[in-house]
């Protein structure tokens, strides 16, 4: 997925879809109901609590799905712990983030730190491939 900014910059975010098809039809859906909330943020280029939350959740998804294929990595972070989330490809939310950690650690909460960074990854797929037969197989 690409992603530009008011500033100019443009960055590609991965997506995790079974298939193309499957990925234009989350994209098509996902701008139909959320267009004007992406305008908003566009135009504005600060991000308020509520989109921060909005983004901490499809983060808090990903944490999830790293916790169900490996269940150690949980096994790291105390019960009574505040996870918070510093992405790298979004200054803006990682800091927003970094200083709400820094509140709760204030507060005297124990806070757990989850550094997210966005790597390459090489996938094979499978397409179909048609071939004329010369007799049944």
């Amino acid at each position: 997925m690409d992603v530009s900014h008011p500033d100019g910059t443009q960055e590609t975010r991965d997506l995790r879809f079974e298939s193309y098809s499957i990925a234009l039809t989350y994209a098509i859906r996902n701008i139909q109901e959320r267009w004007e909330l992406y305008r908003e943020r566009f135009e504005s280029g600060n991000m308020d609590r509520e989109q921060q939350f909005r983004k901490n959740n499809e983060l808090f998804e990903l944490f999830m799905q790293e916790v169900l294929e490996s269940p150690d990595f949980i096994d790291k972070i105390p019960d009574d712990a505040e996870v918070i989330f510093l992405p790298q490809n979004d200054p803006e939310l990682c800091e927003m983030n970094r200083k709400l950690g820094q509140a709760h650690e204030q507060e005297g909460h124990k806070v757990v730190y989850i550094r997210i960074e966005l790597v390459p990854q090489v996938r094979t797929v499978f397409v179909p491939r048609l071939v004329l037969a010369e007799e049944a197989v």
